[in-house]
């Protein structure tokens, strides 16, 4: 999405830049140089920040069978049912929730993943 077109967005949702940047982890002045111009080339991770925080990022991600059964992105290894389900719920829960959400969530499995048994 377009710069113009964000701002027009948080005009008309009434979204401070303050709370886009507690949304999406991005400093306030970095979004302040994004909006005003004078960061003309934002990188894309950050504009993807951006979108994911005000849940502009519909792009849902899903795949075909043919995908499943090779396991995409698996280096080889076929994921299980189980495993791809995990993947579209963490989808939607980002898209839904937000990049903050998604986040913690990430966090938390790797806290119970370091655990001491």
């Amino acid at each position: 999405m377009e710069i113009q077109a964000l701002k027009i967005y948080l005009k008309s949702n009434k979204i401070t830049y303050e709370q886009l940047s507690e949304r999406s982890g991005i400093p306030l002045n970095t979004l302040k140089n994004i909006f005003s111009g004078r960061t003309p080339n934002p990188r894309i991770d950050t504009m993807q920040a951006i979108e994911a925080a005000l849940c502009l990022n519909t792009r849902d991600i899903s795949f075909t069978d043919e995908e499943k059964a090779v396991g995409i992105g698996t280096h080889g290894t076929s994921l299980s049912d189980e495993e791809w389900e995990i993947i579209e719920l963490f989808s939607e829960l980002k898209r839904v929730k937000g990049e903050a959400t998604a986040r913690a969530i990430k966090t938390m499995i790797k806290s119970i993943l370091n655990e001491k048994n």
